[in-house]
Protein backbone atom coordinates (compact mmCIF):
# COMPACT_ATOMS: atom_id res chain seq x y z
CA UNK A 1 0.00 0.00 0.00
CA UNK A 2 1.25 3.39 -1.02
CA UNK A 3 2.06 6.09 1.61
CA UNK A 4 -1.05 8.26 0.18
CA UNK A 5 -3.29 5.37 0.54
CA UNK A 6 -2.16 5.06 3.73
CA UNK A 7 -2.61 8.19 4.65
CA UNK A 8 -6.45 8.71 3.27
CA UNK A 9 -7.69 5.26 5.63
CA UNK A 10 -6.15 6.88 8.70
CA UNK A 11 -8.00 10.20 8.00
CA UNK A 12 -10.94 7.89 6.73
CA UNK A 13 -10.68 5.97 10.00
CA UNK A 14 -10.17 9.15 12.34
CA UNK A 15 -13.96 10.57 11.08
CA UNK A 16 -15.79 6.84 10.96
CA UNK A 17 -14.42 6.21 14.78
CA UNK A 18 -16.01 9.23 15.83
CA UNK A 19 -19.34 7.67 16.09
CA UNK A 20 -18.62 3.97 16.09
CA UNK A 21 -22.19 2.49 16.33
CA UNK A 22 -23.72 4.75 13.66
CA UNK A 23 -21.33 4.12 11.64
CA UNK A 24 -21.34 0.29 12.39
CA UNK A 25 -24.68 0.48 11.97
CA UNK A 26 -24.78 1.36 8.90
CA UNK A 27 -21.92 -1.61 7.96
CA UNK A 28 -24.16 -3.89 8.98
CA UNK A 29 -26.94 -2.70 7.56
CA UNK A 30 -25.27 -2.59 4.34
CA UNK A 31 -24.00 -6.44 4.79
CA UNK A 32 -27.28 -7.60 5.33
CA UNK A 33 -29.07 -5.81 2.52
CA UNK A 34 -26.19 -6.94 0.28
CA UNK A 35 -26.13 -11.06 2.19
CA UNK A 36 -29.10 -11.99 3.88
CA UNK A 37 -28.17 -15.15 4.44
CA UNK A 38 -26.05 -13.78 7.43
CA UNK A 39 -28.81 -12.71 9.79
CA UNK A 40 -29.35 -15.73 11.21
CA UNK A 41 -25.52 -16.23 12.49
CA UNK A 42 -26.31 -13.54 14.81
CA UNK A 43 -28.18 -14.68 17.78
CA UNK A 44 -28.24 -13.70 21.21
CA UNK A 45 -29.97 -15.86 24.22
CA UNK A 46 -31.29 -18.06 21.46
CA UNK A 47 -33.04 -15.45 20.17
CA UNK A 48 -33.10 -15.48 16.29
CA UNK A 49 -34.10 -12.03 14.47
CA UNK A 50 -36.72 -11.55 12.24
CA UNK A 51 -34.75 -8.55 10.45
CA UNK A 52 -31.95 -6.89 9.99
CA UNK A 53 -33.96 -3.88 11.80
CA UNK A 54 -35.03 -6.36 14.51
CA UNK A 55 -31.21 -7.29 14.89
CA UNK A 56 -29.64 -3.83 14.57
CA UNK A 57 -32.06 -2.66 17.38
CA UNK A 58 -30.87 -5.17 19.81
CA UNK A 59 -29.03 -4.21 22.70
CA UNK A 60 -26.46 -7.31 22.21
CA UNK A 61 -25.77 -6.37 18.82
CA UNK A 62 -25.27 -2.84 19.33
CA UNK A 63 -22.51 -3.88 21.84
CA UNK A 64 -21.53 -6.24 19.21
CA UNK A 65 -20.89 -3.49 16.73
CA UNK A 66 -18.94 -1.51 19.18
CA UNK A 67 -16.85 -4.03 20.14
CA UNK A 68 -16.31 -5.24 16.51
CA UNK A 69 -15.07 -1.38 15.86
CA UNK A 70 -12.95 -1.15 19.07
CA UNK A 71 -11.18 -4.26 17.35
CA UNK A 72 -10.37 -2.55 14.04
CA UNK A 73 -9.22 0.72 15.44
CA UNK A 74 -5.37 -0.42 16.27
CA UNK A 75 -5.12 -2.15 13.10
CA UNK A 76 -6.37 0.48 10.98
CA UNK A 77 -4.18 3.22 12.86
CA UNK A 78 -1.36 0.95 12.15
CA UNK A 79 -1.43 0.24 8.50
CA UNK A 80 1.49 -1.68 8.23
CA UNK A 81 0.13 -4.25 10.86
CA UNK A 82 -3.29 -4.18 9.26
CA UNK A 83 -0.87 -4.97 5.44
CA UNK A 84 0.25 -7.72 7.52
CA UNK A 85 -2.44 -9.60 8.89
CA UNK A 86 -3.85 -10.09 5.42
CA UNK A 87 -1.12 -11.07 3.56
CA UNK A 88 -1.27 -14.93 3.64
CA UNK A 89 1.44 -16.49 5.29
CA UNK A 90 3.27 -19.41 3.78
CA UNK A 91 2.29 -23.09 5.10
CA UNK A 92 -1.38 -21.66 5.63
Amino acid sequence: MERPESELIRQSWRVVSRSPLEHGTVLFARLFALEPSLLPLFQYNGRQFSSPEDCLSSPEFLDHIRKTLAACHPLILDISALKASLVEKPGC
